[in-house]
């Protein structure tokens, strides 16, 4: 019985796996983390976790500070406070008011994917930790790298289209 099935799958194939026109924006995925110090007493505090980025959409804030306010505790940001492409502000669900702020050193479009900014200096990181308190201003070092999520559709059916090709060629031949 002979198909003529494969030439329509094949030709799918190459259109899922064609590349984005140039203009298209790109998911990333930004992962935050450093140490700061902030507060009259010195406190130290470590900000890790990860907010997803499209080209001046945020979503997905996963942020946690750890030791803040001196009392071991851990506090996470989770929601996003109109964020921009220079300015990342998250706010905690936990604490309404609570936010934080970080300040890069370049905005996030500028950012090539498997790139990273720094976010440094007094006035980088700006956590305020009670509803109507005033923010603090912390010194520290932060770094987000963009890591593109992987292009796995196109790969996936790319593969299938070339194990579909090896297919159809060996029953030709046969």
């Amino acid at each position: 019985m002979k198909t003529k099935a494969y030439p329509p799958i094949l030709a799918a194939c190459a259109v899922l796996g064609a590349p984005a026109s140039a203009g298209a924006s790109t998911l990333e995925v930004f992962t935050v983390s450093g140490q700061i110090t902030f507060g009259p007493t010195s406190i130290s505090s470590t900000l890790s976790g990860t907010f997803e980025y499209n080209g001046g959409v945020f979503s997905n804030f996963d942020i946690t500070a750890t030791r803040i306010n001196g009392s071991g505790g851990t506090e996470l940001f989770d929601v996003n406070n109109n964020s921009s492409n220079s300015t990342i502000n998250a706010l905690s669900s936990s604490h309404p008011g609570d936010f934080l702020t970080l300040l890069p050193a370049t905005t996030l479009n500028l950012i090539a994917p498997g790139g990273s900014t720094t976010f440094s200096g007094t006035g980088a990181v700006l956590l305020a930790l009670n509803p109507g308190a005033t923010a603090e201003s912390a010194a520290g070092s932060l770094t987000a790298s963009a890591v593109p999520l992987p292009a796995s559709l196109p790969l996936f059916a790319g593969g299938l289209g070339a194990m579909a090709l090896l297919r159809w060629l060996r029953k030709r031949a046969a």
